[in-house]
């Protein structure tokens, strides 16, 4: 039913906000869609946008779980001390653009790219092997800050939300740990193996690769992180998987990733759709990053 449809309880109110052309301030982290009962809402927690505040005042938003480092675009929580990436954002040349952040991916450089993908590939085996060193060196910085954290927690104090995020941080990094101990073995038999150098090379670009991966996939802390496997899982057992979460969830930032990592690519073809051509372009941006590569190039 069209919003325009609904007519207010007062004769003399005041024309559909959303036909106007009067500008409205919505508060941060609310549903950018109108209300379509405006001041009259009684709904407590209501978090579609209110051009006038409710009467009785009982409109309110919980605060995002995430706080500042909350990376979900779509979020509907509040954000009372912001987010790094709505700062990272603002500094950007082209902040005043509609879709900033796809326009950020897409604005990036070809020949800043291409320079990066071709060091990545001139990178020498000893040049390799201190990168991941380093690498797993950081994962267990990780590992100890985390374990201090979680000896802090009293988990008889937290109440059911707190817990539910608790828990899903621990799915995170059991995904992590495990992926890590995967490509720490496979670190460790590339170092031991004496087959032909070109290929121990080919392998610890490809474990660079993973490991980078798998760091930025922790550090951003995305839901859909900690289902990886159950994704994958599902995916081998079943021909068809409809997978629904939030917006800003992962969804098509990583699934693309989680399958090709999967080793799916080997036998079949992976496609992703996008209802508009910049935001294919910024998530083909994305994927190629994350890989190492340029856009349009075949990931192996």
């Amino acid at each position: 039913m069209p919003l325009n449809s609904f007519k207010s309880k007062d004769n003399n109110a005041k024309p559909n906000r959303r036909d106007s052309h009067e500008s409205t301030t919505r508060r941060v982290g609310v549903n950018p869609t109108l209300c379509r009962y405006g001041g009259d809402c009684r709904t407590k927690g209501c978090t579609f946008t209110h051009v006038n505040p409710p009467k009785d005042g009982t409109t309110k938003t919980s605060d995002c779980k995430y706080d500042v480092n909350c990376t979900r675009l779509g979020c509907h929580f509040n954000h009372p001390n912001g987010r790094l990436i709505d700062q990272k954002m603002v500094s950007l040349p082209d902040a005043n653009q509609q879709n900033t952040a796809s326009s950020r991916v897409v604005s990036q450089s070809p020949h800043l790219e291409k320079r990066a993908h071709q060091r990545h590939q001139q990178l020498s085996e000893s040049e390799l092997i201190e990168i991941i060193d380093q690498f797993l060196s950081k994962v267990e910085e990780f590992d100890t800050n985390d374990q201090e954290s979680n000896n802090s927690d009293n988990e008889q104090v937290l109440d059911i939300l707190e817990q539910n995020a608790l828990q899903e941080l621990r799915l995170q990094k059991f995904e992590f740990q495990s992926a890590i101990n995967h490509l720490t073995a496979e670190y460790n038999s590339i170092l031991s193996s004496t087959t032909d150098k070109k290929y121990n090379l080919l392998q610890l670009r490809r474990i660079k690769q993973k490991l980078e991966r798998e760091l930025k996939h922790w550090e951003s802390r995305l839901p859909i992180y900690a289902r990886r496997s159950d994704i994958i899982e599902k995916l081998e057992k079943n021909q068809v998987l409809i997978l629904k979460a939030d917006t800003g969830s992962g969804k098509s930032t990583q699934t693309v990733q989680y399958i090709c990592d999967a080793h799916f690519i080997d036998e079949k073809q992976i496609i992703c759709t996008q209802p508009r051509k910049l935001a294919a372009r910024s998530l083909a941006a994305r994927v190629a990053e994350e890989y190492g590569c340029e856009i349009g190039e075949e990931v192996s």
